[in-house]
């Protein structure tokens, strides 16, 4: 909580701006989108209720900052476990419950630069080859700046690579050992007992 009075959370720029109190009286009747056209929306965006200005945030990322050459893209989750058609479950994470974000920044300072809500399937359909569609749209804005990429095993792999060289980008990642791509010589003796394998590519 912005707000906590712990020094190693507080954070004073909160407290100079707005009293905590009237931050969540405001945050109870403010609204970013139309009623009378929220449930057409809905139908088919579920993030329209916040779409607008989610977005408008999002565009100023880039403005405030100046990005060095090294840059991540990984999935967060937001824990929540209020109503919400888009939450998700990921067991592997601590708070298991939660919405989850795509989120691309720098990987000196940490700043983002890109961020995407994850709503779920679109009409009940899985996504083909989500990772590579996740970081073509994250990073799309950095195309032609020769920044390079470092991914984890979702998103990595020999075609995300090749689509990033012809964008004038590089890419390091791990990679699971059951990748097609990946030579049988590679999976032979002691690498069996790694599950995964690092991936470069780089002009």
């Amino acid at each position: 909580m912005p707000w906590t009075a712990k020094a190693a959370y507080a954070r004073q720029i909160f407290h100079a701006t707005m009293a905590r109190d009237r931050f969540f009286q405001i945050l109870h009747v403010i609204l970013f989108y139309d009623k009378t056209t929220r449930n057409q929306l809905r139908s088919t965006d579920k993030l329209a209720p916040i779409r607008d200005v989610f977005e408008s945030i999002i565009s100023r990322f880039p403005m405030a900052y100046t990005l060095n050459k090294h840059i991540t893209t990984d999935e967060q989750l937001v824990v929540f476990r209020g109503k919400c058609v888009f939450r998700v479950f990921i067991k592997s994470k601590p708070g298991k419950h939660g919405i989850k974000l795509w989120i691309t920044d720098e990987a000196k300072n940490f700043y983002v630069c890109n961020m995407q809500v994850y709503t779920g399937k679109s009409d009940g359909v899985r996504e083909k080859k989500q990772g590579l569609q996740v970081v073509k749209d994250m990073v799309c804005h950095l195309y032609r700046t020769g920044r390079g990429v470092t991914t984890d095993n979702f998103f990595t792999s020999c075609e995300l690579g090749n689509v990033l060289l012809t964008k004038n980008m590089t890419m390091v990642g791990t990679l699971r050992k059951n990748k097609p791509e990946i030579p049988a010589l590679f999976l032979s003796g002691k690498t069996k007992r790694c599950p995964f394998f690092y991936l470069w590519f780089y002009q």
